[in-house]
């Protein structure tokens, strides 16, 4: 009975530590901004910019991702988007860019669970700002179509560089 309960022990206490490996490493804290805005109705109008208000702090490097969440049906292999920083000094960073949102192999990147898929799209890495204050960002559909059906939620995730 002993040699049961001595191994009942170990065991709890493997478990335990395991756990703790996994809460921990689960745990971001490089992340410093993350806000999402949820679309009307599943869909992304050309003229509905997305505006986030990112607290930004002088000469910290920052890492920049657009975060999606669409539905399995959306009609589209890509994402157009143009993105503007105002940053807090009064200057404008604007730039195009073509997210592919299916690999080679024709299947949706991110990660999915059911219909839905999440996937962080690069804005930019190690970008750092000359004054302290908000960085406004702007997201605007550049899709052909007038609206993009399909998208669930467009995010910004700021994370510190390495």
């Amino acid at each position: 009975l002993t040699y049961i309960c001595i191994k009942i022990d170990k065991m709890r206490n493997l478990l335990m530590a395991i756990v703790a490996v996994i809460i921990i490493s689960g745990c971001d804290n490089k992340v410093v901004y993350k806000n999402y805005h949820e679309l009307e109705n599943m869909n992304w109008s050309r003229f509905d910019n997305q505006v986030f208000d990112i607290n930004v702090t002088k000469n910290i490097p920052l890492d920049l991702y657009l975060s999606l969440r669409h539905h399995t049906d959306m009609p589209y292999n890509y994402l157009d988007v143009n993105i503007t920083l105002e940053t807090p000094n009064g200057e404008f960073r604007s730039k195009d860019y073509h997210y592919s949102l299916k690999d080679s192999n024709h299947k949706w990147k991110g990660s999915g669970m059911g219909e839905l898929w999440d996937l962080d799209l690069t804005i930019r890495k190690d970008i750092s700002f000359r004054k302290d204050g908000i960085c406004k960002v702007t997201i605007e559909n550049k899709m052909p179509r007038g609206t993009i059906p399909g998208i669930i939620e467009l995010g910004i995730i700021v994370k510190e560089a390495n």
